[in-house]
C-alpha cells in the first residue's frame, strides 16, 4: 500500500461517487453546435483557439513563452551527475533504499520516457516537453495520447508503451450522455471521455486512460467544464494596447515624416497663384502612400497688415504622451501575468520606489526569484501529468520528478565546505 493512499474498501462496498454538479447541463446547449463543439475555447469568454495561437506569436509574448520552453527543455535528460538538471524515476517511498531490481525497473521507465512514443513520437522527450509547454502557455491545455498494447483497458493489464503530443485546438470533452446530464457529472469510465474534431468533423474518440488532459490553472466554475484559463485571454486588453502603441509609433516611419499641421497663408496673391503655390507645397510635404497631407488655407490679408505664413501643429509628440512609460507598463503587466521577470527576456527595470541603485536587486537575483514564481509551478504541473497518465499506470511504486533545480553547483558546494571547516567542523 502506498504512503498516504486511501484505505482499502471493504468487501462488498462500492467506490464513493460525488453527488455535487461538475457542469451545468443547460450550458451544453450553447457550447455545442449539433454534436460537435465550436471553435471557441470553453475556458474563455468566447475567444477561439486560433485567436490564442495568433496572440502567442506576438514577439514580446512569444519571447516569454520561448524562454520558459527553453528552461523546461534543460530538464529533458536523465540526471546522471549530482549537479546537473534533469529528471529521474524513483520509488514513491523516498525513505526506502532501492534494491538492484528496483533500480533496473526505474531505468526501464526512464528509457520509455526518453523514447516518448518511439517512431510515432516527436523524436524524443525534449521535443515532447517543448510542445506541451508551448501548448500549456498558449491554451492552458495539454493533450497527449497514451499508447497501449492491443487489448482492453478495462482489464487493467495493459501498460503504457509510449505517448505522443496532440494539438489541443482539436481536443474537446465529449458531449455528456443523458445519464451524465441528469447527474451533472462526467462519467470517467465512459467509452468516450474526449473527442478530436478536425474540420468540424468528429474524427476520434478517447477513453480517459487513452488521452491526457492537463490543465495548469484549474477553476471550479460550472460554466468552465474543466477547461483551463489561458494567460493570453487574461491579457487581451493589454496585448491590444501594446499592438496599438507599436502601430502608432511605426506609422511615423512608414506613413510619413511630418507632424500633422495646418498651414495658414496671409497673402494678396490671386486664386490662380495660390492654387499653384498650394500644389508645389503639397508635392513636397506629402508622405509615402499619400499619407499626412498638409491642408493649406488662404486668409484675407486686408484685415491685418502685412503677409504671413504660419504652421499650426495638430498632434502631440510621443514624449508628451509618455509613450515609453506606457510601453514599459504594458510589458510589466504581461510579464506579471506570465509570472516572469522582464529581466529574463532582456528588459531590466528598476524596482518600484527605489531611490538608490544600492537597494535594487541584480538581474541574476531577479531571474532566480522569477524562476521560483513561474518555473517551479510549471515543472510541478508537468510532473503530475506524466505521473498520472504514464508512470503510475506502469508501476504505482514509482514516481517521476524533475531534479537539479535546487542543487548547488560544484563551486558553491566547495565554498560551503570551506566555510564549514572554518566555523564549526574539523577535517577528518
Amino acid at each position: 500500500e502506498l504512503p498516504n493512499s486511501p484505505p482499502a474498501l471493504e468487501k462488498g462496498t462500492k467506490d464513493p461517487v460525488p453527488k455535487s454538479y461538475a457542469f451545468d447541463p443547460q450550458a451544453m446547449n450553447w457550447m455545442y453546435m449539433g454534436d460537435t463543439p465550436t471553435d471557441h475555447h470553453p475556458g474563455t469568454g468566447g475567444v477561439t483557439y486560433g485567436t490564442l495561437h495568433r496572440m502567442s506569436r506576438i514577439p514580446v509574448i512569444g519571447a516569454m513563452i520561448q524562454n520558459r520552453v527553453n528552461q523546461i527543455a534543460a530538464f529533458a535528460t536523465v540526471q546522471r551527475g549530482r549537479y546537473g538538471l534533469g529528471f529521474e524515476v524513483a520509488l514513491q517511498d523516498a525513505s526506502k533504499a532501492p534494491t538492484p531490481a528496483q533500480l533496473k525497473r526505474a531505468r526501464e521507465i526512464e528509457s520509455l520516457l526518453m523514447e516518448a512514443g518511439g517512431r510515432h513520437g516527436p523524436g524524443g522527450f525534449e521535443p515532447f516537453l517543448r510542445m506541451i509547454v508551448r501548448d500549456s502557455l498558449t491554451y492552458d491545455q495539454v493533450n497527449f495520447e497514451v499508447l497501449h498494447s492491443k487489448g482492453s483497458l478495462r482489464s487493467g493489464k495493459l501498460k503504457p508503451l509510449g505517448f505522443v503530443p496532440v494539438d489541443p485546438q482539436t481536443i474537446r470533452r465529449a458531449k455528456p450522455t443523458p445519464k451524465a446530464k441528469d447527474s451533472g457529472r462526467y462519467d470517467p469510465f465512459t467509452k468516450s471521455a474526449y473527442v478530436q474534431v478536425v474540420d468540424d468533423k468528429l474524427v476520434n474518440e478517447f477513453m480517459y486512460e487513452e488521452l491526457a488532459f492537463g490543465v495548469r490553472r484549474p477553476r471550479s466554475s460550472l460554466f468552465i467544464n474543466g477547461y483551463g484559463y489561458p494567460e493570453l485571454e487574461e491579457l487581451i486588453a493589454v496585448i491590444t494596447n501594446l499592438l496599438n502603441a507599436e502601430t502608432y509609433n511605426s506609422v511615423n516611419f512608414t506613413n510619413g515624416v511630418h507632424a500633422s499641421t495646418i498651414l495658414t497663408l496671409k497673402s494678396r496673391m490671386d486664386a490662380r497663384a495660390f492654387t499653384s503655390f498650394k500644389r508645389d507645397i503639397m508635392s513636397m510635404m506629402v508622405g509615402p502612400r499619400n499619407a499626412k497631407r498638409t491642408p493649406i488655407i488662404q486668409l484675407d490679408p486686408t484685415r491685418e497688415f502685412g503677409e504671413d505664413l504660419k504652421a499650426i501643429p495638430l498632434g502631440q509628440s510621443n514624449r508628451e504622451m509618455e509613450y515609453s512609460s506606457w510601453i514599459n507598463w504594458l510589458l510589466k503587466i504581461a510579464a506579471s501575468v506570465f509570472q516572469i521577470d522582464p529581466a529574463e527576456i532582456g528588459f531590466v527595470y528598476g524596482n518600484e520606489g527605489d531611490s538608490s541603485m544600492l537597494n535594487q536587486r541584480g538581474p541574476e537575483e531577479r531571474i532566480a526569484h522569477s524562476q521560483d514564481k513561474g518555473l517551479r509551478p510549471l515543472l510541478r504541473a508537468i510532473q503530475s501529468w506524466i505521473n498520472h497518465w504514464i508512470v503510475e499506470p506502469i508501476d504505482e511504486d514509482y514516481k517521476f520528478r524533475f531534479v537539479g533545480f535546487d542543487s548547488l553547483s560544484e563551486f558553491h558546494k566547495t565554498d560551503l565546505d570551506v566555510k564549514r571547516v572554518r566555523s564549526y567542523m574539523t577535517i577528518n
